[in-house]
């Protein structure tokens, strides 16, 4: 779990963790540059907790140090802000078939604002289905991340055959790291179509953070324009066309001026 100055919702993250039906072997906590007193009085006294602490360098540094410190065959995210469902590990394991491979679930969302909630939740719950009809999930992934971090479950493997999570693409670094998982090869599994995390939305979260979003999932998309496949081509060019639009529109009208991007 990679850690900055994080709210009281971090006992709840942490509680859920030790909660799990199907016990966890290790929680790997990185605080990636915020302040220490906040952290450790919020921690509870559990031999399964390992705390580490390091020079700030964003959150897909932070969960590539987390995942150099783990020992398990499993590796599984969590933000800060989020917590699982008791029986998620359980599940998502259930489903698993010897190979390596990354598991997914859905997502539940929560936050102060209703309408956005009951928005989110739909367009969540729509894109996950979609992508359970779907037999290439590549296609499926290129159109938008239905795999929320605090949700797969990652077999050791895949991290030492596609390498770890991309600092370029923070924080579109998850949603980078599964694209190259399967347009590598590795299977994405689907666990059942209920939510097994809880994904939590507030104006502190880095979601909220508009121009660095999208800057970031147009350089994830523009890998996969010159893609061979024609119908792989067509999702990516449509999709990098629609963000690059989004982008320009807010730089050309945001306090009327013209600002520059990379």
């Amino acid at each position: 779990m990679a850690l900055y100055n994080p709210s009281e919702y971090l006992q709840k993250a942490i509680q859920s963790i030790l909660n799990q039906s199907y016990p966890v072997k290790e929680i790997i906590l990185v605080n990636d540059g915020g302040r220490e007193d906040s952290i450790r009085s919020m921690l509870p006294a559990n031999r399964k907790i390992r705390y580490y602490s390091k020079e700030n360098g964003g959150v897909a540094s932070a969960r590539n140090f987390a995942i150099g410190q783990a020992t398990g065959d499993f590796i599984a995210m969590l933000d800060q802000d989020d917590y699982w469902h008791e029986n998620k590990l359980e599940k998502q394991l259930h489903s698993y078939s010897d190979i390596p491979c990354l598991i997914a679930s859905p997502v539940e969302i929560i936050g102060a604002n209703p309408r956005r909630v009951f928005s989110k939740n739909r367009r969540a719950r729509l894109h996950y289905r979609r992508a359970l009809r779907t037999l290439d999930q590549r296609k499926a992934l290129l159109r938008g991340n239905f795999v929320y971090s605090s949700s797969p479950l990652i077999h050791r493997s895949v991290f030492e055959e596609i390498g770890a999570f991309s600092l370029q693409a923070d924080p579109h670094d998850d949603w980078e790291f599964y694209l190259r998982a399967v347009f590598a090869g590795i299977p994405l599994i689907l666990c059942e179509d209920r939510p097994l995390s809880t994904w939590r939305m507030h104006g502190a979260n880095e979601s909220g953070d508009l121009m660095k979003m999208l800057r970031t999932k147009c350089r994830v998309l523009r890998q996969y324009v010159h893609e061979n496949d024609r119908d792989l081509r067509r999702i990516a060019r449509r999709e990098y066309a629609s963000e690059a639009a989004k982008r320009a529109n807010r730089l050309l009208f945001k306090r009327g001026k013209l600002s520059h991007f990379s």
